[in-house]
């Protein structure tokens, strides 16, 4: 289970059509702890992409992104 999400990564990205977009990766931190461990110990789990705006946005098979709603592809910059 998460712990918490945190922002790991933040870059430009664009439109065939030249609109730019900021793209936010978030990442799940979760928990790694076991018995004998005194201190909390957490792992990185699974990214999500979105806009600065808030709007999902799809990883594609060959790097570039894809914003859920309208289909649009963005090239990261």
């Amino acid at each position: 289970m998460a712990i918490r999400i945190i922002e790991t990564a933040r870059f430009s990205a664009t439109a065939a059509n030249g609109q730019r977009h900021t793209i936010i990766e978030l990442t799940e931190m979760l928990d790694a702890t076991t018995l004998s461990d005194t201190r909390r110990q957490e792992i990185p789990g699974a990214r999500q992409y979105r806009t600065s705006t808030g709007k999902p946005v799809n990883t594609r098979a060959d790097g570039s992104f894809e914003l859920v709603e309208s289909g649009v592809v963005l090239t990261r910059c």
